[in-house]
């Protein structure tokens, strides 16, 4: 696939680059039905590809045309398909010599369940070389596999992955010097800064909303289920890897119901994370579309924006019914 720009022509997109000691990696986004879960080439997602590579590159090339003295260094091969995640974690470690990143085989098209990422380091003053540490079936193009650093100061880094008996998720936290690993029982969608603490959500129910976001192993075992009890946002102390329900779908239900009829439908945690201090958290709460046809003028979803203690206790809304994004 080949991405055009007012910029030019973009050919070799799938590699990652760095200016200074922030890193950059071309990230493809979107989603699409689950009807795609397995197969399906360039169409939808292929327009959701090369938006997510165009507006990146674009911004990376806007950055380096304000800072013409400053150089740009690619850091991996560019017949590889490279990229590292989310904006809002840590790819670089506290030193910032190495740089974490996804090794895929392909980018046209959705993960399935059995598609692998190998993740790796490269380090950023080497030779290029891709040093991997792991592979993982628990990964998507937006997020990748919430690979990260965790911040506190043991040089461990964070990923999901699959776990052993293939029937779920789980968080694995790395050692890379000993090669040690520890496990916490859910997939993580957020870490707290200084690696204390994670917040796990629904993965599964996540790739029936937006398969961009979620996971491929799997059917969700409450698909059926419009505002669970037993699901929502569950915090993990990464300290022992165990993790406790600190607000269900279905408190969430009881705050917005009313709100709106789209609040009637079955509901999910989209986006989630925790303030600087972990204390509290943020969460986008949002709606599945209907199946049916919508009235005219009724959007597909609607976001409902609450904070919360990071037991589960003070929730306040911030946002009600309306438009919110990340």
């Amino acid at each position: 696939m080949h991405t055009s720009t007012s910029l030019g022509h973009i050919d070799s997109v799938g590699s990652l680059a760095v200016r200074s000691t922030r890193g950059w990696i071309v990230k493809p986004g979107g989603g699409r039905p689950r009807g795609a879960r397995t197969t399906g080439k360039i169409g939808a997602i292929g327009r959701a590809l090369q938006y997510g590579l165009s507006s990146f590159v674009l911004a990376g090339v806007a950055a380096t045309a304000a800072e013409p003295g400053m150089p740009v260094t690619r850091v991996s091969p560019a017949s590889e398909h490279v990229f590292f995640g989310y904006y809002d974690v840590p790819a670089v470690d506290a030193a910032s010599k190495r740089h974490l990143a996804h090794r895929v085989a392909f980018r046209d098209r959705l993960p399935t369940a059995t598609d692998e990422a190998e993740l790796g380091i490269y380090t950023l003053d080497g030779d290029g070389t891709f040093r991997p540490f792991a592979k993982t079936r628990a990964w998507n193009f937006q997020q990748g596999s919430m690979l990260q650093w965790l911040g506190d100061g043991t040089g461990r880094v964070f990923y999901n992955e699959v776990r052993s008996d293939g029937k779920g998720y789980r968080g694995a936290l790395h050692d890379l010097a000993t090669g040690k690993r520890a496990h916490t029982d859910r997939a993580l969608a957020n870490v707290s800064r200084d690696g204390r603490w994670g917040i796990a959500i629904d993965f599964d129910r996540m790739h029936d909303f937006r398969p961009g976001y979620g996971y491929a192993l799997r059917d969700d075992p409450r698909a059926d289920v419009l505002h669970p009890a037993d699901d929502g946002v569950w915090v993990c102390d990464l300290r022992t890897g165990k993790s406790k329900l600190v607000l269900s779908l279905a408190a969430l239900y009881e705050r917005v119901k009313g709100m709106s009829p789209l609040m009637e439908q079955k509901l999910l945690i989209n986006h989630i994370t925790f303030n600087p201090s972990a204390s509290r958290l943020i969460l986008l709460l949002r709606n599945f579309p209907s199946a049916g046809p919508r009235p005219k003028g009724q959007p597909a979803w609607r976001t409902v924006v609450f904070t919360v203690a990071r037991d589960g206790s003070d929730l306040r809304l911030l946002v009600p019914v309306g438009m919110a994004s990340h």
